[in-house]
């Protein structure tokens, strides 16, 4: 699992062509995700271990990427 909590700026919730909106969705979503598939990599790898869990017994990986703070897009 994954987190980000962070504050959109007002430039990239306003502009959506701004080098700052590109920016925020680096942050809060690709990067999160690329580290999410690094630790998901580095856990099948034997690099990473959980006492409960017996890799060999994993089938499936459910990743999860939370995004707490402002949202992209506010329905009023």
């Amino acid at each position: 699992m994954e987190v980000y909590s962070g504050r959109m700026s007002l430039r990239a919730r306003t502009m959506a062509t701004s080098g700052a909106l590109i920016d925020f969705v680096e942050r809060s979503t690709a990067g999160k995700l690329v580290e999410l598939a690094d630790r998901i990599r580095d856990f099948l790898a034997g690099h990473l271990r959980y006492d409960a869990v017996e890799v060999r017994g994993v089938r499936r990986i459910w990743p999860l990427l939370i995004l707490a703070g402002d949202g992209v897009a506010v329905a009023r």
